[in-house]
């Protein structure tokens, strides 16, 4: 090898290629947003892995090649990765893809294995080069290990700061503007690097001034749909590593969510403000009507709620709800969204948007729910929440941490004596979602209620329920005034004290009446109804929080039977779809690991450590993603967004793994230390886990940049423990050959593939606790077999 190869620079292309590598595939969790309904984090997570993994087999089957051609290699797997990236988005623009009809269109999964093989393409020639490096300069692989996951930290810091500036394209053009610079970077000599700099430049022009790295919201969702219509445009649009945020304004449309069949009220004027391109939410304008929002079920709470309550609104549809406490008489709003921008629309002063200001009274409070309640000491007369109801793609992971029982509780805490809870949840054909909620409101609240048929009410229209608990048990005046509001507006009632079938199911009606003969057998026999019943309806804990997940593979005979060719809408496609996905992935996984050993000296290099070396790397690979997937899940609750849980805990991961690698280059720690290592990983990681209520209760009244900073630091320190055992690992196999490197280096990818994926599935079924099991179980299977697999003498 040349003395060349070891000097900085090679680091530093490295550090500059990660950083780009990782900035796209932050990228590419807004882009799958906007296009697919769905961020898809997980899939992304397992998309950039699966690319490095299959890179590093490709390495190992042709390492004497790529080492003769070292640079010549390096130079074009960096060129390949700046100009896929462009050419990735253009073809997956192109792919006619529909994830609504994914269950009954087969060629659908064409489409969308097309999407994913253009996607694969920069992950896989950056992979490449990170897997070059790595082969190559095995023996400083802890410095260079090290040097690669501090620049992906920068990476991910850098595009957080571009996308809150409020441009994804930006965000893009950032990515391709590091491997612009590594390309250079690669280059020998001064004419190279100057031609390298040219020819990146072209690319990184041409790809903004035509438009190549534009990201738009595809066909079939709600913005496209209305922008279609007579006189629509787009008023403002913004990015953030939240949400892209677009206001159209449109004549033709108006949104009126819950309104009863009723009434003739006049609706306000309005735009319609999307996120990702859904998500439709009406912005009133120069409110001075208040009849139709009256003539709302979402007006129902405060039939009950005291004269003047003060309010708190929980995020979704929060214009509209605010507007609904103003008419109702509220002496104070508080409006709680972990999104700045868009509470800025209507609760600051600004001369494009200010027909939609509200009045003074009410507050916009940038948080998510359950830190802002943990935070604060005031107490409300109503609580407004709305659970989304999700039919589509990867939905069956979406978590929401406000409808556990400890959140219930929470929010118990804070009601005044009078004080309600008002769930809002979209219907499902066959009941599920309410009644998940109301067996979390029984666990949560009965010890305190004794029976909750005593508190609470359930009101729907033909889309919506109302779930309504009170504090005080329920009063005749109150019965009577929701009978009567009821019939009135036509909305038909669920459960009440003293209801009976006869005076249900009148205005909306659905066959057999299922809903309130549901939730009737849910009250008087809750853990026997829970497990007989067609779905998974078991409270929701922050153990297993509220996943949209209901299916239950013992109903799948009777699911069929009773829905026909709709049955993917009532089992839940996107949980079997991440079966399938995890199955396929894993024989891929396991074909590739396979294919390097097809070569001969590389099948003799590792002779009688085969399966050793590939339970070595690949309970590493697995263990260290589901660490890293649990803390993203934990300290949700700590952040005020889950973007700034996921960085948090990635730069975290990255600097203190990226710290230990370096550890072990220089001290060359000894691999017989690693069984002490795996004691001291394991405490912290079971501290962490079990002492999150801690950290929630010591940050209380910290500001969010002090919070992000104990995370990272949290996180920091048992991933300097994780970071030792991988160089050691490579320090102990690459004395086989560059090509053993490469191929470990993928198994510990392809691994980490399955943690992704497998990290939600194990939290819907099992819960976070036991994820933390087998991530440790996982490590320590990986230190037992080291010793013995490997043959070390250390």
């Amino acid at each position: 090898m040349n003395n060349a190869d070891t000097r900085l620079p090679a680091g530093t292309v490295l550090a500059i290629v990660s950083a780009g590598i990782l900035s796209f595939e932050i990228c590419l969790t807004r882009i799958f947003s906007i296009q697919h309904w769905h961020h898809l984090s997980a899939g992304i997570i397992a998309l950039v892995l699966l690319g490095f993994g299959s890179s590093a087999s490709i390495m190992a089957v042709f390492a004497p090649f790529f080492s003769r051609y070292y640079r010549l290699a390096g130079w074009l797997f960096i060129f390949l990765f700046l100009i896929s990236i462009p050419l990735s988005m253009q073809v997956a623009n192109s792919i006619p893809f529909n994830m609504l009809a994914l269950p009954w269109q087969l060629e659908q999964l064409g489409y969308l294995a097309a999407i994913v093989l253009c996607f694969l393409t920069p992950f896989f020639f950056g992979g490449a080069y990170i897997a070059l490096i790595f082969m190559q300069m095995s023996h400083v692989f802890g410095r260079l290990y090290a040097v690669d996951l501090l620049g992906a930290a920068t990476g991910i810091c850098l595009v957080l700061l571009l996308l809150e500036s409020g441009s994804l394209e930006n965000a893009i053009l950032l990515s391709m503007t590091l491997a612009g610079l590594g390309l250079c970077m690669q280059s020998n000599h001064w004419p190279q690097r100057l031609l390298s700099g040219v020819v990146a430049l072209c690319l990184i022009y041409c790809s903004w001034q035509f438009k190549l790295i534009n990201v738009y919201a595809n066909d079939f969702k709600e913005l496209p749909v209305q922008l279609a219509q007579q006189k629509a445009r787009l008023e403002w649009q913004r990015d953030s590593s939240n949400a892209r945020l677009s206001l159209v304004s449109s004549p033709a449309q108006h949104s009126a969510p819950g309104l009863s069949i009723n009434s003739v009220a006049n609706l306000p004027d309005q735009w319609h403000l999307f996120a990702d391109g859904d998500s439709r939410q009406a912005l009133l304008a120069n409110v001075t009507n208040f009849n139709a929002l009256r003539e709302s079920l979402l007006f129902a709470p405060y039939l009950i709620a005291s004269r003047r309550p003060n309010v708190v609104v929980l995020p979704s549809n929060q214009h509209w709800n605010a507007w609904t406490a103003i008419a109702a008489g509220a002496e104070r709003v508080d409006l709680i969204s972990d999104n700045r921008d868009y509470l800025k629309l209507f609760t600051t002063p600004n001369a494009i948007f200010d027909q939609f200001r509200l009045p003074e009274l009410v507050e916009g409070r940038v948080s998510n729910p359950r830190a802002f309640f943990e935070r604060g000491h005031e107490k409300y007369d109503l609580i407004v929440q709305h659970i989304s109801n999700y039919q589509y793609g990867g939905a069956s992971q979406q978590i929401n941490y406000g409808v556990t029982r400890e959140a219930l509780r929470q929010m118990w805490r804070k009601l005044t004596p009078s004080g309600v809870i008002g769930i809002f949840v979209r219907q499902s054909e066959q009941p599920r979602e309410q009644l998940k909620i109301i067996s979390t409101l029984a666990a949560a609240l009965g010890s305190e209620l004794g029976q909750l048929s005593h508190h609470l009410i359930v009101l729907r229209d033909w889309n919506t329920s109302a779930i309504l608990v009170t504090k005080s048990p329920l009063q005749d005046t109150h019965i009577s005034h929701i009978k009567a509001w009821s019939k009135r507006w036509a909305f038909d009632i669920d459960a009440l004290p003293g209801l009976s079938a006869a005076d249900t199911n009148k205005f909306h009606v659905k066959p057999d009446n299922l809903a309130f003969h549901a939730i009737q057998a849910l009250l008087e026999d809750g853990a026997g109804y829970q497990s007989n019943y067609l779905y998974q309806i078991q409270p929701a804990t922050d153990d297993q929080p509220f996943f949209h997940h209901f299916f239950r593979w013992q109903s799948l005979p009777q699911i069929l039977e009773q829905t026909g060719e709709r049955w993917p809408l009532f089992v839940g496609w996107g949980y079997l779809l991440s079966l399938a996905c995890l199955a396929v992935m894993l024989v891929l996984a396991w074909l590739l690991i396979l294919l390097p050993l097809c070569r001969q000296p590389l099948r003799q290099a590792v002779s009688g450590n085969t399966l050793a070396c590939i339970r070595y790397f690949a309970c590493l690979g697995l263990g260290f993603m589901l660490v890293e997937m649990q803390f993203i899940f934990l300290f949700r609750r700590i952040l005020d967004t889950a973007t700034l849980a996921f960085a948090a805990v990635i730069l975290g991961m990255l600097i203190g793994t990226g710290t230990g690698s370096f550890l072990v280059h220089r001290f060359k720690i000894r691999s017989d230390y690693l069984k002490w290592f795996y004691l001291c990983l394991a405490l912290m990681v079971l501290l962490i886990s079990h002492g999150i209520e801690l950290f929630i209760d010591l940050t209380n009244e910290w500001s969010i940049s002090m919070r992000f900073g104990l995370v990272a630091i949290v996180t920091l320190t048992p991933a300097i423990l994780m970071g030792l055992f991988l160089p050691i690992g490579i320090r102990l196999v690459r004395t086989a050959g560059p090509g053993v490197t490469a191929w470990a280096w993928g198994i510990n990818g392809f691994a980490s593939v399955a943690g992704v994926m497998l990290t939600p599935l194990l939290a819907i079924h099992f819960g976070f606790t036991t994820i933390m099991l087998v991530a440790l179980c996982s490590y320590l299977l990986a230190v037992l077999s080291l010793p013995k697999s490997l043959g070390v003498n250390t």
